[in-house]
């Protein structure tokens, strides 16, 4: 498991150098979507798909997946890695960009920027570790569950599913 922890607020700017508030009034607080909307999808894993607590995680060590569930407590390898986004746009934009990289991905002359180099860090992890399903989510219930294929050369290739697949293969119905 990572030991990564993730920032639910902001609370404006600071002095960099005395840590104090750079304006007299009160600074502005933001709540970040993200971490939110991850933690509902890891409370949606165990209440609504019978995952254990204990074979859940939030961002991985490599920091490629927001949200994992596990087979086993070693947490060596992701049955189910998720990607979290704030916006419904940046989840389709991750998709697209996941789905075209994964067809012709080749690790050692690639050098993706921005958005695509997120994608791109996604599909190099699920090379890597081989997880069964992807799972995508934003806000409003917005929620893309994918079975992922390996095949040669690092190709993969992704087939949407129902959130049924989503369901703790440990746990009998």
């Amino acid at each position: 498991m990572s030991k990564a922890s993730e920032q639910f607020f902001s609370s404006g700017r600071k002095n960099t150098a005395t840590g104090e508030a750079i304006a007299k009034e009160a600074r502005s607080v933001t709540l970040w979507l993200e971490p939110v909307i991850t933690v509902a999808t890891l409370a949606r894993l165990h209440f609504e798909f019978g995952w254990p607590k204990q074979l859940l995680g939030m961002q991985s060590a490599d920091w490629a997946f927001d949200a994992m569930a596990f087979l086993s407590s070693d947490a060596s390898a992701e049955h189910i890695a998720g990607e979290i986004k704030k916006t419904d746009a940046e989840v389709e934009k991750l998709i697209q960009f996941m789905q075209a990289l994964s067809r012709s991905i080749d690790p050692a002359t690639a050098s993706p920027r921005g958005a695509e180099k997120n994608a791109f860090k996604k599909v190099k992890a699920l090379n890597l570790r081989k997880p069964p399903l992807f799972w995508a989510v934003g806000p409003n219930g917005l929620s893309y569950v994918f079975e992922v294929g390996y095949g040669a050369d690092e190709v993969l290739w992704f087939s949407e599913a129902s959130e049924a697949r989503l369901r703790c293969p440990l746990v009998q119905a």
